[in-house]
Order: structure tokens, then sequence, then C-alpha cells
């Protein structure tokens, strides 16, 4: 009897019965929405920069950060116009494109530091201004 009282209260936590689930009202989602399409715009300008900066060697990458960008805009979009398709498998998706949007940019950020650190010692000091702009 203990051991299911006590399996009951892990499942709703900390010994609280289980209420209904809480979703984001749809102020919270339009914040998040606008929120999201500044970082959008904050990532799509570091990708420039990384295509700029990096050249030809960083085309596979920056090809892959459009393509996350473009389903973060498109999502928006979708958002926009239906706040609550956030509670749905597109909220998930959102979370999940800004987490892989954050990585990519700091995989970029680590690549520059470590090329411009090998600028550095090659005495390269424009080129090692040139990477400073990605960290």
């Amino acid at each position: 009897m203990i051991l299911r009282i006590m399996l009951l209260m892990s499942f709703c936590g900390a010994g609280t019965i289980c209420a209904a689930q809480q979703f984001p009202t749809k102020d919270e989602i339009n914040l998040l929405l606008t929120q999201t399409e500044r970082a959008t715009e904050i990532n799509a300008s570091f990708v420039n920069d990384e295509e700029r900066v990096l050249g030809l060697e960083s085309k596979p990458a920056v090809e892959k950060d459009r393509e996350v960008l473009h389903a973060l805009r498109t999502a928006i979009k979708a958002l926009k116009s239906q706040p609550e398709a956030f509670n749905s498998a597109l909220g998930f998706s959102i979370q999940l494109w800004l987490d892989d949007a954050d990585r990519k940019a700091m995989l970029c950020q680590v690549t520059a530091l470590a090329k411009m650190n090998q600028a550095m010692d090659a005495r390269k000091t424009s080129t090692a201004r040139e990477l400073m702009e990605l960290t």
C-alpha cells in the first residue's frame, strides 16, 4: 500500500494531486513568437557574417543554418494566425529549432575562435580581427 502511494506521488510530483495540464495563454505564446522573431533575425545576421568571414569552408553549415531559420520563420507565420497550435507538435518543433540554431551558432563561434588563435600564432592580425567578429 505504501509503495502504491509513493508511486502515485512520484507520478504526480511532490505529493500534489495531478491537476489538468496548463498550457500557455495566447499572450504568452505571442510574447514567445516576438522573442523568437528577434532571435531568428539576430541569428540570420550571424549566419551571413559566418558565410562572409569563413567563406566556402562554411557553405554546408550555412546551408543547414538557413534551413533551420526558414523552418522557424515558417512556424512563426503559422503560429501568428493560430497561436493555440503552439500546444501541439509545432511548439515542440520550435523549441528544437531554437536549440539547433543556438548550438550551430556556438559551434561557429568555437571554430572562429580556433582559427583566430591560429591566425594570431601566424601573425596574421587582419585575419584574426575578421574572425573576432564571429566570437
